[in-house]
């Protein structure tokens, strides 16, 4: 008796839910959602022209260096260049190909190759070697090697920099360059 009653009661709640999602389909047709439907994208956008200064993330980096420093137009004018050097090298060497391993390849907006800085085209190369089962080790061992002299490359760049911008700042202007990771 309890096993009818179950089916009885199952087959009332599909009953409920065939007729409802009919009224509600009658309902979404007269009423239409007040909510705007994602316009999707079907062509490629044009690029932007290549001769328009840079905006946005790297002016506000630039911004909170200056604010971090608490230095004025005129100090920010003798040594913000050779900070924005030093922080620049930096960049290069954390992302050099690490974004590969943390899966954001895919998402990132791909840099052209005519921007790209030598370690990063190393590192492209050597990503799409591994990518492919097909190359020979030997080809492998030649990338990585590229890598890692464009690795040092920068890395002897960035040494160099930091000499300069450490002789550039006064003791307060240095262990705040220490404390944002720009002096070691």
């Amino acid at each position: 008796m309890a096993a009818k009653t179950v089916k009885m009661v199952v087959a009332s709640c599909l009953v409920a839910m065939i007729a409802g999602s009919g009224a509600m389909a009658k309902t979404k047709k007269k009423d239409p959602s007040p909510v705007a439907k994602p316009k999707v994208q079907t062509t490629v956008p044009a690029e932007k022209p290549r001769s328009s200064p840079p905006t946005g993330r790297p002016r506000k980096m630039e911004q909170r260096l200056r604010e971090a420093f608490g230095a004025t137009e005129e100090q920010w004018k003798s040594f913000g260049s050779q900070v924005m050097k030093v922080n620049a090298l930096l960049q290069q060497l954390d992302d050099h190909g690490m974004s590969g391993m943390r899966g954001e390849r895919e998402t990132a907006p791909v840099t052209p190759a005519s921007q790209q800085t030598s370690l990063q085209k190393a590192t492209a190369a050597l990503h799409k070697s591994l990518a492919d089962p097909a190359t020979s080790p030997e080809a492998i061992k030649t990338q990585v090697a590229s890598v890692r002299r464009e690795k040092e490359s920068v890395q002897n760049d960035l040494h160099a920099a930091r000499a300069e911008l450490q002789k550039l700042l006064n003791e307060r202007q240095q262990a705040q360059a220490l404390l944002l990771g720009l002096l070691e």
